[in-house]
């Protein structure tokens, strides 16, 4: 009777911590998930603001953040989100010189370095008109 007792806590306390794994980042919003810069000077530094929301009942692990470009930079690429709780990173691009399209992409990796979350950035740079050689 013992043994059944220990087996039956034993099997319910693996399948409680499975499911938390799988729940954890259930209720995290990331906002925006797209960043459309529009029309930017060649060359110029760029700035956006990612916000993370753990709506979940349990804390979030970002294990990382890595960009397509080396022309990214971001503010934080490891914390915690305590449930309720919302954490913004900055991110910085450094644009083309030329007049062209461009465009990036985020990932963020959550609670397992499997799961992981896409943001998109793109724009158009143009030269800046100087007036003087006209």
């Amino acid at each position: 009777m013992i043994r059944t007792a220990s087996l039956i806590v034993l099997i319910s306390t693996v399948f409680f911590l499975v499911a938390s794994l799988f729940d954890s980042d259930a209720g995290l919003l990331i906002s925006p998930k797209n960043v459309d810069f529009g029309e930017v000077t060649a060359g110029e530094s760029v700035t956006f603001n990612i916000e993370l929301s753990n709506q979940g009942n349990w804390p979030v692990r970002i294990h990382g953040v890595k960009t397509s470009c080396d022309c990214t930079t971001i503010s934080e690429r490891r914390f915690d989100i305590e449930p309720g709780k919302t954490q913004s990173i900055t991110i910085a691009v450094e644009t083309p010189h030329a007049s062209r399209s461009f465009e990036g992409e985020l990932i963020i990796y959550l609670n397992e370095p499997i799961r992981s979350e896409k943001i998109k950035y793109f724009g158009v740079t143009k030269q800046q008109c100087n007036s003087a050689m006209l």
